[in-house]
């Protein structure tokens, strides 16, 4: 509802029209009437009128807003969607013409349908909701971070060479144990990850081609024992190998 405020100026008469409520917020017009004369009665009512079709578009186009964010976020994680994170990297390929490193890691959280089927669906969004934040907390301002589907998440990294994105995947990795996801005073068992690594041009020249082949090394990854990093490189050179990176790229000591 409206509420017109009168207030004195010298030698001004200052009207200030509360709009209403937007998104908790109050929103007001004042208007000054800069001759000595007072708004009459034709003016404020054209005034009034005037702010509520003001306060009609301020919330029309913050419902857009709204409609929008919701279209290019995952509502669970806050992190962008699939289908937003593809957006991006099409546009970053299709504009960086070969000459800029983009690596993308895809990320499967390991034996998650057990976390569902133990403690409910309810305690894996709240795992899902963790593993979001922490990876939010691994992206620069430049990166891209997105709930690819399910348990997936996906990082577009800028300017990253495939041995970085690698070196990074593996960190993650290894945060990753260390999340802490409490459900109904109960604190869960400690997750793995499985991670596929690939860089545009390296690995491919295409976003398709990119994602494909970071899902085949994230599922050589799972079917080799989990909880590891691997590379396309690493996953081409010798199907045999454990594609962990060696201790002394990561600082610690064999697993």
């Amino acid at each position: 509802m409206q509420q017109t405020i009168m207030t004195q100026c010298p030698q001004q008469d200052s009207k200030c029209i509360v709009l209403g409520m937007v998104n908790d917020i109050t929103c007001m017009v004042q208007l000054v009437q800069l001759e000595a004369e007072a708004f009459n009665l034709v003016q404020t009512t054209l005034l009034k009128r005037l702010s509520e079709q003001i306060l009609f578009v301020m919330q029309r186009l913050l419902l857009l807003e709204d409609l929008q964010d919701k279209a290019l976020k995952d509502p669970l994680t806050g992190l962008l969607n699939r289908r937003q994170a593809e957006t991006v990297l099409n546009s970053l390929c299709h504009g960086a013409n070969g000459q800029q490193n983009i690596s993308i890691i895809l990320i499967d959280i390991d034996h998650f349908k057990a976390v569902n089927d133990t403690y409910g669906h309810q305690a894996g969004d709240a795992v899902l909701k963790n593993i979001g934040m922490l990876l939010r907390g691994h992206v620069r301002a430049q990166d891209v971070v997105c709930r690819y589907g399910g348990e997936e998440f996906c990082m577009v990294l800028l300017d990253t060479s495939p041995e970085v994105a690698l070196r990074r995947a593996e960190k993650i990795r290894r945060a990753v144990k260390y999340v802490n996801t409490s459900f109904n005073r109960q604190v869960l068992p400690s997750l793995t990850i499985s991670l596929g690594v690939a860089s545009f041009p390296h690995h491919g020249e295409t976003p398709s081609a990119l994602i494909a082949l970071a899902d085949k090394a994230l599922y050589w990854a799972k079917n080799h024992g989990r909880d590891r990093a691997v590379s396309v490189d690493h996953m081409l050179a010798d199907s045999k190998r454990t594609y962990v990176l060696p201790p002394e790229a990561v600082g610690t000591g064999p697993r």
